[in-house]
């Protein structure tokens, strides 16, 4: 396996066991409160949605800087 390959096969599984726990947290307190306030699947969807794209955005700019200052000083 090349290491560019490897570099980012382990970026993608360290995003995606950081991503799991963090979204089941999220979809959650979401589901709750849309429970609480009666909101509709559509109206679900698109708050949860749009926060997930915020997080997963996020998430994914540090996690990448986190792996290029990582792979720099090697």
């Amino acid at each position: 396996m090349s290491t560019r390959l490897h570099r980012a096969l382990i970026e993608a599984v360290t995003d995606t066991l950081l991503a799991t726990p963090l979204n089941m947290l999220i979809s959650w307190v979401l589901l709750w409160f849309a429970f609480q306030y009666m909101w509709g699947p559509t109206v679900t969807m698109l708050v949860q949605t749009g926060i997930m794209f915020i997080f997963a955005v996020s998430r994914k700019v540090y996690l990448r800087l986190y792996f290029e200052r990582r792979y720099e000083s090697q």
